[in-house]
C-alpha cells in the first residue's frame, strides 16, 4: 500500500493530463468527455479512501476498516477496467498505467485477506 499511494496520485495526474490532450486533440461524442472526467474523479476518492481505510485498518488491525478496504478495491479495478476497455479512446500509456493499477489492486486485495485472517485468530 505504501507505493500505491504514490502510484495512484501519478495515474490520477497522468490520466488527467492524456484526458486533457484527448480532449484538445480528438473529438467526442456528445457528453462522453464529462462521462470520462467523472469516472476519473470517481477513482481518485475511491482510491483515496480506500488507501486510508487500509492504512488505519492495518496500522489498529481493524476487521471493518479491512473489509471496506476489500470492497473499495473491488471498486477501483472496476473503474480502472473501463479506462482499459471502455473509454472513449485508450492510449498505450494509459493501457500500461492501469494494468499496473489493477496488478496492485490485486495484490492489496490478497493482502487483505490474510490480514482478515490473522486479525480474526488474533481475536479467538
Amino acid at each position: 500500500m505504501f507505493y500505491d499511494q504514490f502510484f495512484s496520485a501519478l495515474v490520477v495526474i497522468l490520466t488527467a493530463a492524456v484526458l486533457g490532450l484527448k480532449r484538445n486533440a480528438l473529438s467526442y461524442p456528445s457528453g462522453q468527455f464529462a462521462i470520462e472526467a467523472l469516472v476519473l474523479t470517481g477513482y481518485a476518492l475511491l482510491k483515496y479512501v480506500q488507501l486510508k481505510a487500509g492504512f488505519k485498518g492495518n496500522k489498529v488491525e481493524s476487521l471493518p476498516e479491512m473489509i471496506v478496504m476489500f470492497v473499495l478495491s473491488c471498486f477501483c479495478i472496476f473503474t480502472n477496467i473501463y479506462f482499459l476497455a471502455w473509454q472513449t479512446y485508450i492510449m498505450y500509456i494509459e493501457l500500461v498505467l492501469h494494468l499496473v493499477a489493477v496488478s496492485f489492486c490485486l495484490g492489496e486485495m490478497v493482502m487483505a485477506v490474510i490480514a482478515l485472517i490473522m486479525f480474526k485468530s488474533l481475536d479467538a
